[in-house]
């Protein structure tokens, strides 16, 4: 490459592609529709009356003998079973007579903190998390509890405040995150009927409820014409290491997403993905996972203004950024961002995504030793020690100015208008102990006290959330730092900077950052040619001020993602930064200069290789794998748009006829082959190929040819027609 000839300077251009973008995004959001303040769902007469935060209701679970040990040794053939068993189910609220339910389903429920329900005999029944379902054995109107299918009851865990999980909750309701799940406070009661009269009772103490992600949970927030999408839940599990984290990178592997099975007695033959399928109805299983793949395949492979015209097109951007800057308000370690767990997520029935925060025991200030260095006072921008390159989710967002511009809105938002405020927040908590202190205490010896700190795990054991301490409240930290990152007095000057490295490391007028639209924004937009390059931001002098690279050990920039560069002055053994380009093309260096020691760069590539004349297609690669090949993989070319094409030369074969399909990502997950093929021995052979999902789940034929000679094969990924013509015998 000649870079002195090619390099192209494009800030102007970049300034007026921003701003359109600014003028896109802001349409786009007024068009959604105007759900983000959540009022319908936190003015549903039934979840207020189940989960009211100013009532304590008492919860009585009645067993059978059988049934209770039939739910003990469920637990230990295998203790993740999720097999119900019959239970009758009591409520009762204040003054009000208590409302039963008879038949209903009970099991034990949680992750990592699932427990045993008792302990040596019948008479030593213990805390224990566990979910309700009540038409589990009868589906009739009888056996809902004021239109709710299903309930999640959580014992205090590792939280000692208790209050965790409910505070959080509501917070993010009261911010306008409206698929949250609602939550709040019962006392437990166990009764065991012996069979011969007596009955052993056990005080459990007080548990938190949460609203179960179901049906009813849908159809509260989507209307009954919505809420037969497919409902997903992203979390941790036994078989993690084996297939990874819901993290949202590209998979290969088919196995990371589809319908959890939990044998009842053998855990070993339980099936656990990092993708769990939790309801479809609209789609089938393979579909289901098929619209999953193509979400995450479109969010990795698009770019630029096609990104955004795609997002806004897919996703509720709005929710899922507020629910982000709610977590890193809360300091929540055990979510997406953080620890890739404790989600769900929902394609409505038009394929429009839609995230659902839940899970909050482990926050305000919390902080796993391996995940945050401080809960309270972690960077906004990066919030974990992985950083966002393994969370595409959120990192590939906050490298579009206009995206993180709103995501640092909704921070000081936080900040600024008194959901942070330590004040209010002590009033809101005293409020939940004055109801539930003197409930608190259970003959079991567990969770039957209160204590304001962090679970004992916790790398940062000062946290607070009642004591008024500027150093200790988490709530002030919280509210100040976030201040203190977002309002900067003066942020680093980027037009003495220059982009060296990429064609020799002088300093060169073509490589000098010029100002964005935005304020403290910088950016150069340069043509580079396939390749591996090295380089830094520094200015004319190298000063060591203002000397910028990788973090050691941590060089490679990813595309789309935000880079929190290394200072010279600050950082030992600052390093090259290294780009992997795969493809010639126009890429943006866009540099955010907000914060002094630490800028942030984010590489993106504005246009392809072809531009300005780029082909459209579903698909990031096809390929044709067949017996010429022995089944492996030959790539087609895209020659216009949504149409793919490569020629082929049969030949004889040991095994006749000759065969092939077409693989989307040459790794079998998504093929197309034809079951209905009447042209085979034609010149010119035309039909539609189709997958599994097309047959009713059975297996796609390969798409046969009994001619030999050189063939030239067409697929439109669009129409998925496709077309085999010899052109030579």
């Amino acid at each position: 490459m000649n870079t002195k000839s090619r390099c192209i300077i494009r800030f102007l251009s970049f300034t007026l592609t921003y701003v359109a973008l600014i003028l896109f995004f802001s349409q786009t959001v007024s068009a959604l529709p105007d759900l983000a303040d959540g009022n319908d769902v936190r003015s549903n007469a039934d979840l207020k009356y189940v989960f009211d935060l100013t009532a304590l209701p008492q919860v009585l679970i009645r067993f059978s003998k059988c049934e209770w040990k039939r739910l003990v040794d469920l637990y230990d053939k295998n203790y993740r079973n999720e097999e119900y068993v019959r239970a009758n189910f009591s409520w009762k609220k204040g003054s009000e007579p208590p409302q039963v339910i008879n038949d209903i389903g009970i099991r034990v429920s949680g992750n990592t903190n699932r427990r045993r329900p008792q302990g040596q005999d019948i008479h030593d029944i213990r805390p224990f998390n566990f979910k309700l379902d009540f038409n589990e054995f009868v589906d009739d109107d009888k056996h809902e509890f004021h239109s709710i299918k299903g309930i999640k009851f959580k014992a205090a865990g590792d939280d000692p405040t208790m209050i965790r999980g409910v505070f959080a909750l509501d917070f993010l309701q009261r911010f306008g995150v409206w698929t949250t799940p609602h939550s709040s406070f019962a006392r437990v009661e166990m009764e065991i009927e012996q069979g011969n009269g007596e009955v052993i009772t056990r005080y459990l103490g007080i548990y938190r409820m949460v609203e179960n992600i179901s049906k009813s949970y849908l159809t509260k927030r989507f209307t009954k014409k919505n809420n037969d999408g497919d409902l997903w839940k992203g979390g941790m599990s036994p078989q993690t290491e084996k297939w990874g984290r819901p993290d949202f990178l590209p998979f290969r592997d088919p196995a990371k997403a589809g319908e959890e099975y939990i044998d009842p007695t053998n855990d070993d033959k339980s099936y656990q993905p990092a993708y769990s399928l939790k309801r479809y109805k609209k789609h089938d299983a393979d579909e289901a996972k098929q619209q999953l793949i193509a979400f995450i395949d479109s969010f990795d492979r698009l770019s630029g203004r096609e990104f955004l015209k795609w997002l806004h097109r897919h996703m509720d951007v709005r929710l899922f950024l507020k629910a982000m800057a709610a977590d890193v308000a809360l300091g929540q370690t055990d979510g997406y961002w953080a620890n890739t767990n404790n989600f769900n997520f929902y394609f409505d029935e038009d394929g429009f995504f839609y995230f659902i925060p839940m899970d909050y025991d482990s926050s305000l200030g919390t902080t796993p030793p391996a995940l945050l260095d401080d809960g309270g006072r972690g960077n906004w921008r990066e919030f974990t020690k992985l950083g966002n390159e393994n969370v595409p989710l959120i990192g590939k967002l906050l490298g579009f100015p206009g995206l993180l511009n709103e995501f640092k809105g909704y921070l000081l938002s936080l900040a600024n208008d008194g959901l942070l405020d330590a004040a209010k927040n002590h009033d809101i908590i005293t409020g939940y102990y004055q109801l539930i202190n003197d409930h608190v205490s259970n003959p079991t010896g567990q969770f039957g006290w209160i204590a304001d700190e962090p679970a004992w795990w916790s790398t940062t054991p000062w946290y607070r959330l009642t004591d008024s301490s500027e150093k200790n409240n988490f709530f002030r930290v919280k509210q100040r730092s976030i201040r203190e990152y977002l309002q900067a007095d003066s942020p680093l000057d980027g037009s003495r900077l220059y982009v060296r490295g990429l064609d020799g490391w002088g300093v060169k007028e073509v490589f000098r950052l010029q100002p964005a639209d935005e304020k403290h924004f910088y950016a150069i937009t340069v043509d580079l040619d396939a390749g591996e390059y090295r380089f830094k931001v520094a200015d004319a002098d190298w000063s060591a001020a203002t000397d910028f690279g990788a973090y050691p050990g941590h060089a490679s920039i990813t595309l789309d993602i935000p880079y929190g560069l290394a200072q010279q002055d600050s950082v030992p053994g600052v390093q090259n930064m290294t780009l992997r380009i795969t493809e010639h093309g126009t890429y943006s260096f866009l540099l955010d200069t907000l914060n002094r020691t630490k800028p942030y760069l984010t590489v993106r590539r504005e246009a392809q290789a072809c531009d300005p004349k780029c082909n459209k297609s579903n698909f990031k690669q096809v390929f044709f794998r067949g017996t010429p090949n022995n089944w492996g993989l030959t790539a087609m070319q895209l020659v216009d748009d949504n149409l793919w094409q490569t020629k082929v030369i049969f030949k004889e074969t040991d095994n006749p006829p000759n065969r092939f399909k077409f693989d989307v990502n040459g790794d079998w997950i998504f093929n197309f082959g034809d079951t209905d093929q009447r042209c085979r021995d034609k010149s010119v052979c035309e039909g539609t190929a189709i997958t599994r999902s097309d047959n009713n789940g059975r297996a796609v034929s390969d798409i046969v040819v009994n001619g030999l000679g050189t063939y030239n094969i067409t697929f439109n990924d669009e129409t998925r027609h496709y077309r085999v013509e010899r052109v030579e015998e």
